[in-house]
């Protein structure tokens, strides 16, 4: 993988909605791992809301966070039943380097 130099990264799990459980567990029971490696579970959900564009309604997604991109990848090298190619039936899995923040006050969270 090319070396990219930016702040924090998102790894983003497409997973079949079918095994939401399975994602959930495979995660949770691995946490210890993820704060080896600065990660956190930011959230998992079989209920994707799509805005624009064509997202397959049988998949699910799961995302993590990460200090860098080093840290991401040695975590995904680090659980063997992630690496597996069947891991939950066949997942897609993106690393997202975050490279542009917003400088304050041009960032906003609203609910």
């Amino acid at each position: 993988m090319a070396t990219i130099r930016c702040g924090p990264v998102f790894v983003i799990i497409r997973f079949p909605i079918s095994r939401v459980l399975s994602c959930k567990n495979s995660l949770m029971k691995h946490m210890t791992v993820h704060k080896n490696y600065s990660g956190d579970v930011n959230g998992i959900s079989s209920k994707v809301c799509v805005l624009e564009g064509n997202f397959p309604q049988i998949k699910g997604v799961a995302i993590l966070s990460f200090a860098s991109l080093r840290e991401a990848e040695l975590w995904k090298d680090s659980v063997p039943e992630i690496k597996q190619q069947d891991w939950m039936d066949g997942v897609d899995m993106v690393i997202v380097p975050v490279c542009h923040i917003p400088r304050a006050p041009f960032y906003v969270l609203e609910q």
